[in-house]
């Protein structure tokens, strides 16, 4: 997933906003995604994820993230059932 630097917005003569290409527009980096596939243990078995990050890049990467720095272990999950009417 390139990374590339937002457009510029700024006012003009009659100060309205206008929107202007960077002027260097270079890549601030490169993500590469190998891993599309999360698995969770859990006590009642495990999940599967597929993560998406051509719709949405920046959650894919924050969840990685989380897994690779231990964020999920041994933390309890519960899920909220609403009450028939």
């Amino acid at each position: 997933v390139p990374m590339t630097n937002p457009a510029i917005s700024r006012l003009n003569a009659e100060k309205k906003v206008e929107f202007v290409a960077d002027e260097d527009d270079a890549f601030a980096g490169v993500r590469c995604w190998v891993d599309q596939v999360v698995n969770f243990e859990t006590s009642l078995g495990d999940m599967s994820f597929r993560l998406r990050p051509d719709c949405a890049p920046n959650t894919c990467w924050n969840l990685i993230q989380l897994i690779q720095g231990g964020f999920y272990r041994n933390i309890p999950v519960h899920r909220i059932v609403a009450k028939d009417r």
